[in-house]
């Protein structure tokens, strides 16, 4: 209805604004006008339901969260068959809540069918089948098989450059595990090549930004300029933990 409408887009601005518990009252109305209107199996509901597991998600209720994402995959299930896109996201972001209770197996089992889906409606150069191949690898990272880990970082850091080209702050995410993986695994030197390419980039894309910002007159985007200073600073430390270890 247009009246839950109303209440989820409040509840959206309040959550951008960081008034959490203002927006759960919000999403609560909201899903319960759908819910009495259409449903729990409607798409209007299953919405507000994703509202509530996000936001259960950032004020740290993972279990509330985790019992939502199973009602909303058994809908995607449901309406748009097991092998879709956006049941795998579901599966995705299931494996991200297990993962993060360190619940490895649980979490691996929900990354390898969001893979099989990315993979079959995807293809291997999409961004989705490059978010899966991280997280398989973190939940190897996380058993300290470092190897398998490296395995499944290296093959998201090769899509993210093919789609968005070397200089772009996706590629030094990807970067960033491989860095971490080597250094668990002592191989400073491979470690050391990875942190110089990652500094570069960075200092590139800080350069480039703040010309940019000169250009055009825009201010700077300061979350993006705030991302890069951390991942910068963040770089520079792995470079000192390597050279402390020679």
């Amino acid at each position: 209805s247009e009246t839950a409408s109303v209440y989820a887009h409040i509840g959206n601005v309040l959550l951008r604004k960081q008034e959490y518990g203002q927006a759960l009252v919000y999403y609560l109305h909201a899903h319960e006008i759908n819910r009495v209107l259409h449903g729990d199996d409607h798409p209007e509901t299953i919405q507000c339901d994703e509202y509530i597991a996000n936001l259960k998600l950032m004020t740290g209720h993972p279990k509330d969260a985790l019992e939502i994402l199973y009602r909303i995959v058994r809908y995607k299930k449901n309406h748009h068959g097991e092998n879709h896109p956006s049941t795998a996201t579901i599966y995705n972001n299931i494996g991200n809540v297990l993962r993060s209770q360190g619940i490895l197996e649980k979490a691996l089992f929900m990354y390898e069918k969001a893979k099989k889906i990315y993979e079959n409606v995807y293809g291997f150069d999409h961004l989705s089948t490059a978010i899966v191949y991280a997280n398989l690898g973190h939940v190897f990272f996380g058993r300290k098989k470092y190897k398998t880990a490296i395995s499944w970082y290296l093959q998201s850091q090769s899509i993210r450059k093919r789609l968005f080209g070397i200089h772009h702050i996706e590629v030094i995410y990807a970067t960033r595990n491989l860095i971490l993986a080597n250094l668990q695994l002592k191989r400073m030197k491979s470690a050391l090549v990875l942190i110089k390419e990652n500094a570069m980039i960075l200092k590139g894309l800080l350069k480039s930004h703040k010309k940019d910002a000169k250009i055009t007159g825009d201010p700077i985007n300061r979350t993006l300029k705030n991302q890069l200073d951390e991942l910068l600073n963040e770089n520079t430390q792995f470079k000192a933990s390597v050279i402390r270890s020679k």
